[in-house]
């Protein structure tokens, strides 16, 4: 039986161009929408085609008008406001929009081999360029949100985003909003499926994409937010093993089963490791929260953790500190923190007053290794001036260095 050759290609043609179905039997009737139209615009300017297919079961009836031909008619003038779309109608080859007096001849769009093949081929140089964006991704990058629904054509919002353009799907862990958090065990990422109130569904949306990706031809991509609106790419992931059932809380604070996907990226990709003091302030940021719920709510999530710590890969930048600077500051302490002006806590092994070095103005904050930024201090004050650094703190230290 033969098939419009639109209906044939939907999939492939629908990456380039503005595809809409018509009424033949009503002059063509078709309505194009002002929002879609200008996702087309920002992807493409005005390098696309607007299609117009008509019965599914004739090959070639359609019209395919490129943009800059058809685009004389699609004005403000005849937007049609309460419907939020142009209407156009085809009569004997003419094109109108409804309401209008404008004709534009559209009997030379219409459908034949040639036309069909230009519009197919305009599709997939689409998706090589697509491709070779995504190539160019590298384990580690940190993009925005923005770029990333460039590259992989896919939605801005949720945690599982289809990109259909790209057959991809790109799978965002979040670690910066929930204190159940997507985890790394080893080198398997354990992932939180789709669906925020009740009992998750492995047939729901992109839970069934995910859990036949192995098969369908899909690509599964995974970011990682470490900070907002800093997305991290960790590389192109596959299914390690079958999912498996948790109970978590839904957005409700009610228990409900959630799917986990155990994730592990694929051969020849290496995750890249994160800043450590990215990390830390992420932990931090995620104790303050855990630390504002009632101490009922707390025992509650404490309680239900299970299994080993999440893991993940580290870099930090250390500083070589000057051994003589530092074995100076401690002697010239006198075995008295310079702080809090006590005597040091204990005696080591080495039968000297324990006391800690520390530099004033951070080194990573661009201080001085010299005497007059270091310091000795118990590790009490030491510790409160890596998590406060009160300005009041810094100005008494710097006052006693003053004329040592």
């Amino acid at each position: 039986m033969t098939m419009n050759k639109i209906v044939q290609s939907y999939k492939i043609l629908k990456k380039r161009h503005y595809i809409r179905k018509a009424k033949p039997k009503n002059d063509y009737w078709v309505s194009f929408y002002a929002h879609i139209l200008e996702e087309y615009i920002s992807k493409f300017g005005d390098n696309f085609s607007l299609i117009i297919y008509g019965d599914e079961d004739i090959e070639y009836d359609f019209y395919a008008i490129k943009y800059p031909t058809i685009k004389s008619l699609l004005t403000q003038q005849n937007y049609d406001p309460n419907y939020r779309r142009w209407i156009l109608t085809i009569h004997q080859g003419e094109m109108r929009v409804h309401g209008g007096s404008e004709r534009l001849d559209v009997s030379p769009f219409h459908g034949d081999d040639q036309i069909f093949s230009d519009l197919i081929e305009k599709s997939r140089e689409f998706s090589i360029e697509q491709r070779a964006l995504i190539q160019t991704l590298k384990s580690g990058d940190v993009i925005s949100n923005e770029e990333l629904c460039k590259i992989f054509g896919c939605s801005p919002q949720g945690g599982m985003r289809r990109g259909s353009r790209t057959n991809s799907l790109v799978l965002i862990s979040d670690h910066t909003k929930s204190l159940y958090d997507d985890r790394w065990i080893g080198e398997i990422l354990h992932y939180t499926g789709m669906g925020l109130k009740g009992d998750q569904d492995v047939t729901f949306a992109q839970n069934k994409t995910l859990i036949e990706s192995n098969s369908n031809g899909v690509d599964v991509y995974l970011f990682e937010l470490f900070s907002p609106k800093e997305y991290t790419y960790t590389g192109q992931v596959e299914l390690a093993d079958s999912p498996y059932w948790e109970i978590q809380e839904d957005i409700e604070k009610n228990p409900r089963k959630v799917i986990i996907f155990p994730l592990k990226l694929k051969e020849d990709v290496k995750k890249a490791p994160i800043s450590q003091a990215i990390l830390m302030e992420l932990q931090q940021e995620q104790e303050r929260k855990a630390g504002r719920l009632s101490i009922d709510e707390l025992e509650i999530r404490a309680k239900s953790v299970r299994g080993p710590a999440s893991q993940r890969a580290a870099v930090t930048t250390t500083f070589s500190r000057n051994p003589y600077v530092s074995a100076f500051a401690k002697v010239r302490a006198d075995g008295v923190c310079q702080l809090c002006q006590k005597p040091a806590p204990f005696i080591d092994k080495n039968h000297d007053p324990y006391l800690e070095t520390h530099h004033i103005l951070w080194l990573s904050e661009g201080g001085e290794d010299s005497l007059q930024n270091t310091v000795a201090l118990c590790p009490n004050c030491h510790k409160k001036m890596h998590i406060l650094n009160l300005g009041e703190d810094k100005d008494r230290l710097f006052h006693a260095m003053e004329g040592s």
